[in-house]
């Protein structure tokens, strides 16, 4: 019996404020960008995207698979 390869999720999140009057500094879609670009660039793969709206923006929720390879 062969077992499967060992699977790795995680999940991540970040926020853009585009309905605040006053957004803290550092929350643009530009940091929206880079949050996966660091992501991809470590190997994980996107499995999963979806946003939540709230009073002064967007929560962006993401589930990755990987590093790849895979380890167990």
């Amino acid at each position: 019996m062969t077992r499967p390869a060992a699977l790795q999720m995680i999940h991540s999140y970040t926020a853009t404020y585009d309905r605040a009057e006053n957004p803290p500094p550092g929350r643009s879609h530009d940091d929206l960008n880079t949050h996966i670009a660091s992501h991809l660039a470590a190997g994980w793969t996107m499995v999963f995207y979806s946003t939540n709206a709230t009073a002064t923006g967007t929560v962006h929720h993401f589930i990755w698979r990987g590093p790849e390879p895979a380890t167990a």
